[in-house]
C-alpha cells in the first residue's frame, strides 16, 4: 500500500467505520510476539502468521460473530506435518 502500511490502514478503518466496525485480521510474516502486540493494539481483531489455513480464517469469522467487539486473539503457524 503506497504510503501507509497495514497498521495505519487499521487505525483508519477503525476510526471511519466505528459505529460497524469490520472484523479486521492481520495476515503478517510476523510472529514475534511485539509484532502480535502492535497488530492488535492498531485495532485488528486477530493476528495470524502466514501461511495461513482457509479453516482458521473462518474460525476467526466465526469467533467474531456474536461478540460484539474484537476478539484481539493470535495464531501461530501449527508445525508442518511429517512427510512419509
Amino acid at each position: 500500500m503506497p504510503g501507509i502500511d497495514g497498521y495505519v490502514a487499521a487505525r483508519r478503518i477503525r476510526h471511519a467505520l466505528r459505529a460497524q466496525p469490520p472484523v479486521l485480521i492481520a495476515l503478517t510474516g510476523w510472529g514475534q510476539e511485539g509484532s502480535r502486540r502492535k497488530a492488535l493494539k492498531a485495532g485488528f481483531d486477530f493476528h495470524a502468521v502466514k501461511p495461513v489455513d482457509i479453516e482458521l480464517l473462518k474460525d476467526f469469522i466465526a469467533q467474531s460473530r456474536g461478540r460484539g467487539g474484537t476478539a484481539a486473539t493470535d495464531h501461530q503457524p501449527a508445525p508442518a506435518a511429517p512427510q512419509s
